[in-house]
This record gives structure tokens, C-alpha cells and sequence, in this order.
């Protein structure tokens, strides 16, 4: 995760901010894996593969339940590897910023809610290198 996500990311429990508590691996600029701790709670966030985990206790919600595995199959090779939901993800992603964005500009925070295995998230991000493009997802499978 790039370290400028701690500018505008808030501890879920108490809302106050986060700061890394652990950099097993990372840089100034990114933390790959560790920790991040709640500067009002102390509760302790994991960094693992550049994503932190936010969500406190077990986080198994059904939709993420029903997602995982569609994702393990794509993983495997097995469903849509150049498409999502069979639409192009360039063409999908270039529809979307043409009907539903003016302009996206340096400094500009664009937030993929729900990314799936992050396909939009990662076309999001090599269209425009000037914003900080962030992808979510609650499933537990995605590498």
C-alpha cells in the first residue's frame, strides 16, 4: 500500500488515524507487509501483499463468501481471464471515464469499492499514473 493512504484512511473502530507499527517489508513510499496501529485504540491493522485488512474480527460476509469463489476459479485459469463479466476491461473503464467523470487530475483520490481481483483497479491506475487509484475488496482469496 502506498504510505499516502495513511493521509486519508481512519481506524474503523474509533475513527482516529493509523501509523505503521511494523515494516516487515517496504519502503518510504510503500509498505508491502506489516502493520499498521490505531493511533486512539492501538488496535492492530496487517499489511500483507501491499493490501491492509481493516475490517476488525472475521470478516465473512456472504457477498464476499459468493465472490471468493468466483475468483479462485479466474486464479486458476478457469473463468474469464481477458474479461470481467465478459465486457473488455479497457473498453469498460474507458466507458466509465468518459460518461461518468470530467477529468481526473493530479492528487486526485479515485477509490475502486468492491474491485473484485482488481482488473478495473489495475487499468484504473496504468490510465492515470497522476491520481492515487485504490482498490477494495472484502474476499479473502485474491493473492
Amino acid at each position: 500500500m502506498r504510505l499516502t493512504l495513511l493521509e486519508i484512511v481512519c481506524c474503523p473502530l474509533c475513527r482516529e488515524s493509523l501509523e505503521v507499527s511494523q515494516a516487515v517489508q517496504g519502503d518510504a513510499v510503500e509498505l508491502f507487509e506489516g502493520a499498521l496501529r490505531c493511533r486512539g485504540c492501538g488496535h492492530v491493522f496487517s499489511v500483507f501483499e501491499g493490501v491492509p485488512d481493516l475490517l476488525p474480527g472475521t470478516h465473512h460476509a456472504s457477498t464476499a463468501s459468493a465472490f471468493s469463489f468466483q475468483w479462485q476459479l479466474s486464479l486458476r485459469g478457469w473463468f474469464e481471464q481477458r474479461s470481467l463479466y465478459f465486457y473488455d476491461v479497457g473498453r469498460l473503464v474507458e466507458w466509465v471515464f468518459t460518461n461518468c467523470f470530467s477529468t481526473v487530475t493530479s492528487g486526485d483520490w479515485l477509490l475502486d469499492a468492491g474491485c473484485g481481483r482488481g482488473d478495473k483497479t489495475i487499468e484504473i491506475a496504468r490510465r492515470f499514473p497522476q491520481a492515487q487509484v485504490i482498490g477494495l475488496d472484502l474476499t479473502d482469496t485474491l493473492p
